[in-house]
């Protein structure tokens, strides 16, 4: 009797050091990949929460392969004149924290992934929702082309891939 007392207890103290010596899932190991990147930091400013757009409702162009250069196109009708010519930017954008719209190239670290599908993801959530710029009272937003149904989802993949394409 005492021995199978010492075996059960033997065996309990060996799970609960093997039990308690693996690490807690963390967030990032148990969200979905598209959610872990692209969600804003909890430290995020409440400015910062505003300006960036709802991280977790892509939209259906992400799921479409895009074309350059109808993107090119599309681009130069609806982003060119917020973004620039190849969206160098430059453009001024009274009201905000630095007074202009974010250039797309350079890309901004943020957005940019060595990972294509990431990086669609990170511009599409821009190109659906839109976005407020961080500042008192912007002059310019960008507009929402897929919730307000202004672009297709073939246009918003289109320039998406060629988003990709100019940003350094």
């Amino acid at each position: 009797m005492k021995r199978t007392v010492g075996l059960l207890v033997s065996g309990l103290a060996i799970l609960i050091v093997f039990g308690c010596s693996r690490p807690a899932p963390t967030a990032a190991t148990t969200a979905p990949a598209a959610a872990a990147t692209t969600a804003p930091a909890a430290s995020d400013t409440e400015a910062k929460e505003e300006a960036r757009p709802d991280s977790q409702k892509f939209g259906e162009a992400i799921n479409l392969v895009g074309d350059v250069a109808r993107g090119e196109k599309v681009y130069a009708a609806s982003c060119v004149s917020c973004h620039g010519v190849k969206g160098v930017g430059n453009v001024k954008n009274p009201g905000t924290e630095d007074g202009t719209v974010p250039a797309l190239n350079p890309m901004d670290p943020e957005i940019a992934s060595a990972d294509a599908k990431t990086f669609a993801k990170n511009i599409d959530v821009y190109m659906e929702h839109g976005s407020v710029p961080e500042g008192e009272k912007p002059s310019l937003t960008m507009p929402a082309f897929g919730d307000q149904k202004k672009l297709t989802p073939q246009q918003i993949a289109d320039v998406i891939a060629y988003t990709i394409s100019i940003a350094k």
